[in-house]
């Protein structure tokens, strides 16, 4: 009676694990353009956090080419690829004034895009 008890708990919690792999999906890193701004925003302020900072700097963007190229010019400036040094902030912050300037520099461009986005709707 035992064994069966055992069988079938077992068989619950495999097929539990199969229906999960096979109905799951694979997470992904999918920003909108408003979370991005709001990130690129908060380093010019202060207020992003470094762990926020490198998994936006460390993930590839797929799903839009425009934060994809402001991502990549983020991460080279970070890793010094730029003619601008990169230097860290005080109280906190994660780069000094110059480097958060070229930050909002990529947020101005940013905002450029949002605004110039074409509105579509699904009814």
């Amino acid at each position: 009676m035992q064994f069966l008890v055992v069988f079938l708990v077992t068989l619950l919690f495999l097929l539990l694990l199969i229906a999960a792999l096979v109905f799951g999906r694979t997470p992904t890193y999918r920003p909108s353009r408003e979370a991005v701004l709001a990130l690129l925003k908060g380093v010019s302020e202060g207020s992003t956090d470094q762990q926020a900072w490198a998994v936006f700097l460390g993930s590839p963007i797929f799903h839009d080419e425009a934060l994809e190229t402001i991502r990549r010019h983020c991460y080279e400036f970070d890793e010094g690829l730029t003619d601008l040094p990169v230097k860290p902030g005080l109280h906190g912050r994660l780069y000094d004034a110059a480097g958060r300037a070229y930050i909002q520099e990529q947020a101005d461009k940013l905002i450029h895009i949002i605004k110039h986005t074409p509105v579509s709707r699904d009814f």
